[in-house]
């Protein structure tokens, strides 16, 4: 039989939330990752990569709750990519990279500067490498235990 019963270990929330600046990408990914972190995960930890310094907006709404929040104060792709193991490693419910958009450009950066083309866009015949590596990265997120969500801004796409 090709159906099965679905399995609530393998059922981890894999979101982003998309919406211009200031709509509530940040509030509404954190009330879910608490949710989910009190209903499901007897309140473990959320892990919050924290690229823009909210962190004081999110830490008081999360004491309110009883639910522990540890934070990554990266803006690199590496950090946030390391970050994910390290948030399993610590048990954590949850990993929320608040706008992930931001360190989406800085990896282009770091591609364009190992191509020596600072100050000018990323060619499209480069952007199948820059790709690749986003793609290992969605399915490092995808494999993941956790609930992995990804508030992101509707400013930056490739045309």
């Amino acid at each position: 039989m090709l159906l099965q019963p679905a399995s609530l270990a393998s059922s981890a929330l894999k979101a982003a939330v998309f919406g211009p600046s200031g709509s509530g990408k940040t509030l509404t990914s954190i009330l879910l990752a608490i949710g989910l972190s009190r209903e499901r995960c007897q309140s473990a930890p959320i892990a919050f990569v924290d690229p823009e310094g909210v962190e004081e907006f999110i830490a008081p709404i999360c004491a309110a709750e009883s639910v522990p929040l540890v934070v990554l104060r990266g803006r690199t792709f590496v950090e946030m990519r390391d970050g994910l193991t390290e948030a399993e490693q610590l048990g954590c419910c949850a990993y929320v990279v608040d706008h992930y958009d931001g360190i989406f450009r800085e990896l282009t950066e770091a591609q364009k500067l190992k191509l020596n083309l600072i100050g000018r866009k990323l060619p499209y015949a480069h952007r199948e490498e820059l790709i690749r590596v986003w793609d290992m990265w969605v399915r490092q997120f995808r494999a993941s235990p956790l609930a992995c969500i990804f508030p992101g801004r509707l400013a930056w796409e490739w045309g």
